[in-house]
């Protein structure tokens, strides 16, 4: 069967067009608590902007399955917004693990990928209205149990172990295979 067969055995016709549907989500109420994770992480940058993208997906409940794209923008030239980001950013690390701000420096798109997705976190949703158009954004973030363990400076942490705990700068791009 050649790479272009469909699952029948027949050739799909050629069309510049197609629609993968999905896009009927609706808009989740203001002020709902949903249990998500973060899919993705990575620094971005739009019109001059630079900032941290976050994928979250929700992982339980009835918008299970639902994307929220939340830019959390810690290099915002307002102070204020900028602290505020800066808290949402440390929040979400806090309810992660704590490692990104262990690191004591800026991180790296390994860095956010590493320690932050894939951890259940409760997140509280509200809506956006631009333009005609409307979203969700992430208005607060917390355990998902209600309770989390308070977070550790790296000098409130136990001594290291003798092994090193493998780091973003561990991994190797001229892997030989």
């Amino acid at each position: 069967m050649s790479f272009w067969s469909l699952s029948d055995g027949s050739t799909p016709e050629t069309t510049n067009t197609m629609d993968m549907g999905g896009g009927d989500f609706k808009v989740i109420p203001d002020n709902t608590s949903v249990t998500a994770i973060i899919e993705d992480a990575k620094w971005d940058e739009y019109e001059g902007d630079r900032f941290i993208k976050l994928t979250w997906q929700i992982i339980a409940g009835e918008y299970k399955g639902q994307k929220i794209f939340h830019k959390v923008k810690v290099e915002d030239t307002d102070p204020k917004k900028r602290d505020r980001q800066i808290k949402m950013l440390i929040a979400i690390d806090a309810n992660a693990g704590g490692k990104l701000a262990q690191l004591g420096r800026e991180p790296t798109d390994a860095a956010l990928v590493m320690h932050l997705s894939n951890k259940p976190m409760a997140i509280v949703l509200m809506i956006w209205d631009m333009n005609g158009k409307t979203g969700n954004w992430v208005s607060k973030v917390g355990p998902v149990s209600g309770k989390a363990a308070p977070a550790q400076t790296p000098a409130q942490t136990a001594p290291a172990p003798k092994t090193k705990a493998p780091s973003e700068d561990d991994f190797d791009d001229d892997i030989p295979f």
